[in-house]
């Protein structure tokens, strides 16, 4: 279901996939991880860990944090979110919008 060449598409994280550090996109990676840095655009509080977001390129990446990590976040910190390439999946633009709906 990946998209076609050429063609756009959505890349799915689950925000539980993501491990974050501070700084920038060479910080704390390992061979079998991609990355993205951006600045924390929001952090709401969930209990048992924080909900960070991250803007990239108009649209916002989710990820979890524990709560003891969280503590020390704060808007526009720069952070960096790693993950492994087989936690996340490309679907068509249309298809991620639909899953997107469903999820609402």
């Amino acid at each position: 279901g990946a998209p076609a060449p050429g063609a756009k598409g959505a890349l799915l994280l689950r925000p539980a996939d993501l491990r974050i550090v501070l700084g920038s996109a060479g910080a704390g990676a390992s061979a079998d991880e991609q990355s993205i840095t951006g600045p924390i655009s929001e952090i709401s509080y969930h209990g048992d860990g924080y909900r960070i977001g991250i803007p990239v390129e108009g649209a916002v990446i989710r990820a979890t944090v524990p709560r003891t990590e969280g503590l020390h976040l704060t808007p526009g910190q720069v952070v960096t979110a790693h993950w492994r390439a087989d936690a996340a999946r490309l679907l068509p633009a249309d298809e991620a919008l639909a899953t997107e709906q469903e999820e609402a």
